[in-house]
């Protein structure tokens, strides 16, 4: 019954709903809440270009045109660094500005 002493030992945590799943999902998306990678801003934390990356940036313009997104895909190390297709464009630009 409710006060009696035949429950002493320790049930069995409550399965997880699939709402408390859910919410557990948007914890990092709540404001105020640290994510990873972001500055205070909610900006991605800015990252120097590895000589690795600027070679795969030329490399796969050679390749694939200004494919960047297909660029992002064949060159791991630029996924490794968290770049996106708009970054990779990006630093394509600035590289043919500085040596053309």
């Amino acid at each position: 019954g409710f006060g009696s002493d035949d429950d002493d030992e320790i049930s069995e945590p409550a399965p997880v709903s699939e709402s408390q799943a859910a919410a557990e999902d948007l914890t990092g998306l709540l404001p105020g809440a640290p994510v990873r990678g972001k500055n205070a801003k909610g900006s991605r934390k800015r990252r120097r270009w590895t000589a690795d990356e600027e070679t795969a940036v030329k490399d796969g313009y050679q390749m694939y045109g200004d494919k960047w997104a297909k660029i992002l895909r064949e060159f791991s190390v630029l996924r490794k660094g968290g770049r996106t297709s708009a970054d990779v464009r990006d630093k394509f630009r600035n590289l043919v500005k500085k040596d053309p």
